[in-house]
């Protein structure tokens, strides 16, 4: 389960806020696209403010978490919720189980440590998978509040499009290829890079099941909509 809201939306006046939700839909849309066959539900807007998704397993959550930390044009803040979904519903906010109440107290934590995502996999203090997650998260989040908007822009190509080659991104912005590896080094993409392998392995890792009517399924199929 995934649990995301704008910083500070309130301030924004309405017509530009009414912006960025416009924004926000076609994001969503894009991403259920995308990632149509690693969805359980759709991801939506629940409240003014706050979207939702659930996933059938944690292996894509970072990778969408970052889709959409992209796709937004605001900051974003996100709680990445792991455990059983109790009753599955048609909408997102019928549903319940551990990994919505564990992605919405992570949602909770990210305001409080200040980083922009969080993940909870397990209600023990001190767990071992999720303190080593978030302690990569923090640092990837420390090296992102450094950047220019150049090396935001730069760093966004090269991982939306993995096949490109400084060659190829060098062409897209007009500019020589010197450029763009003078960029990626001094925003550490080869560090970031190393960091993200590690968080993609570590959430493999973790158990992912769905309880249905008192059963416990792995790796679900998509589900007709049923309480």
């Amino acid at each position: 389960m995934i649990t995301g809201d704008i910083k500070g939306s309130r301030a924004f006046d309405p017509e530009a806020w009414r912006i960025i939700q416009r924004k926000i839909k076609t994001a969503l849309t894009e991403l259920n696209k995308s990632y149509s066959s690693d969805l359980l539900r759709d991801f939506t807007i629940t409240l003014d403010d706050e979207v939702q998704g659930v996933l059938h397993s944690p292996e894509k959550s970072y990778d969408i978490f970052v889709r959409l930390q992209d796709s937004i044009p605001v900051e974003f803040r996100c709680g990445i919720g792991i455990g059983k979904i109790e009753v599955v519903a048609s909408e997102i906010t019928e549903m319940r189980g551990e990994s919505f109440f564990r992605s919405r107290e992570a949602l909770e934590s990210t305001k409080n440590r200040g980083y922009p995502v969080i993940v909870k996999s397990s209600d023990e203090q001190n767990n071992v998978t999720d303190e080593a997650i978030n302690a990569i998260l923090g640092l990837i989040a420390t090296i992102q509040s450094t950047w220019t908007d150049r090396q935001r822009e730069v760093v966004t190509l090269c991982r939306v499009h993995d096949e490109y080659t400084y060659s190829d991104i060098a062409r897209e912005l007009n500019v020589s290829k010197q450029s763009i590896s003078q960029v990626v080094r001094a925003a550490h993409w080869s560090a970031i890079q190393q960091g993200e392998r590690a968080i993609r392995r570590l959430l493999q890792e973790l158990p992912a099941h769905v309880r249905i009517r008192g059963a416990v399924i792995s790796k679900v199929e998509k589900l007709d909509n049923r309480t």
